[in-house]
């Protein structure tokens, strides 16, 4: 059974998804669900509503992204897979590894027959062929089918250099997927989709909640309508009405409102039978604020909180606050938000190299390739991060100084030669 529930998150989804799983560990305490979210944030989100807010018992309730959710069934069906269908494994890999291939692939291919043989060096043509080649991946385009297409003129002649190009690297990356065994979590989804009839774990399962995604790729709508198979499925899909939503809306009416689904609308069933005049006319109030570079900005935001929380009566876990990109501000926003003693969370990290230990590693692991820089050498050794080993484990960085001193000595301002003629 499928059933499709549609309205705006708050509070409307929120007070359904609470109410219906209240009622199910209401019949049975020991009803096993499964609540699949897009992201590990509104993971949390619900684990908090669930738990804190309104304390449901949740024995046997698993809540995944759609990532942890597929990570789960490849390793159920590597654990427990049957014996007529072996399971090959797939490494995960990230954007950075298809663009480079691209990159290598564009240098080496200086053919007539390449249409970006003479901007093989151009920055960023290798990101944006991948970014183009991942939606094609993403909708689950095979090559075979978009080359068979141009044979058969079904694109703009004009493009069809281009597009034969574009098209002949998807192969090609493909091939290279295949052969190496590596894949995007995309790819580790399409191929658990086969188990899904066989699962031991989607099988126990009383009830799968879909809840807050408003568009997925073809792969992830596949895994939906390959689980709704073997087990009842509700999808909590938020949507509001107005311009702003009319991709959602195209979206649910192309490829969720279908034959046998059952559908309901919770926008108006909250209450009372229509929302509030006052929650019709609301409108987000906008405030544009000039500030002098990230550390302005992050001082507007704290006092603008602190206002919040003291004069208009929010709590701390009742405020977030959104940017473009995190990275900008995560050397400012720890010390200002502590010196305003703002309580955070932040879902951003600091790069590793960043960080001393990173710095440290990142060294380590360059100095045969630089030929033992003395520069770099010194600095593993006299970092506070480096121990030695045996006899040397507390001296090294104890006596740093001699490091300096040898170097200057010896005269050493060159590399692995200037070492091995000292020694």
């Amino acid at each position: 059974m499928f059933t499709l529930l549609s309205g705006p998150f708050h509070p409307h989804l929120e007070s359904n998804l609470v109410e219906t799983v209240q009622r199910a560990k209401a019949a049975d305490p020991h009803t096993p669900l499964a609540i699949i979210v897009p992201s590990e944030t509104l993971r949390r989100r619900l684990q908090w509503l669930l738990c804190v807010e309104h304390e449901c018992a949740l024995f046997d309730v698993h809540f995944l992204t759609f990532h942890q959710l597929a990570l789960r069934l490849e390793a159920e069906q590597r654990a427990v897979g049957r014996s007529d269908s072996p399971v090959h494994s797939l490494e995960l890999v990230g954007d950075f590894f298809y663009e480079y291939a691209l990159s290598i692939i564009l240098q080496q291919d200086s053919s007539a027959s390449n249409p970006f043989a003479l901007r093989g060096t151009t920055l960023g043509l290798s990101p944006a062929l991948w970014r183009t080649i991942q939606d094609l991946r993403e909708a689950q385009v095979e090559p075979s089918v978009l080359l068979r297409g141009l044979q058969e003129g079904l694109f703009d002649e004009a493009a069809t250099e281009r597009l034969q190009g574009v098209f002949g690297l998807h192969a090609m990356l493909q091939a290279w997927s295949e052969q190496l065994g590596v894949g995007l979590p995309d790819d580790l989804t399409h191929s658990v989709i086969p188990w899904i009839a066989h699962s031991p774990f989607i099988s126990k399962l009383s009830s799968v909640i879909y809840y807050g995604f408003y568009d997925i790729t073809q792969v992830q709508l596949s895994l939906l309508e390959e689980i709704a198979r073997a087990t009842a499925v509700t999808v909590f899909f938020p949507l509001l009405k107005g311009e702003a939503a009319q991709f959602a809306q195209r979206f649910f009416d192309r490829h969720l409102l279908k034959a046998g689904v059952v559908h309901q609308s919770v926008q108006n069933n909250l209450g009372s039978s229509s929302p509030p005049e006052s929650a019709k006319s609301w409108t987000p109030q906008v405030q544009v604020v000039n500030a002098l570079g990230p550390e302005g900005e992050l001082t507007f935001t704290c006092k603008s909180i602190m206002q919040h929380v003291e004069q208009m009566g929010y709590a701390w876990h009742e405020i977030g606050v959104v940017a473009r990109n995190l990275e900008l501000y995560l050397p400012y926003f720890p010390r200002i938000f502590e010196a305003h003693r703002i309580p955070f969370g932040t879902s951003t990290t600091r790069p590793l190299l960043e960080e001393p230990v990173g710095k440290v590693w990142w060294m380590l692991a360059g100095l045969r390739e630089e030929q033992f820089n003395w520069r770099n050498v010194l600095g593993v050794v006299t970092s506070p991060w480096f121990r030695g080993v045996g006899d040397m484990k507390q001296e090294v960085s104890a006596n740093a100084h001699v490091w300096v001193q040898a170097i200057h000595h010896f005269r050493i301002v060159g590399g692995q030669e200037d070492w091995e003629h000292d020694e």
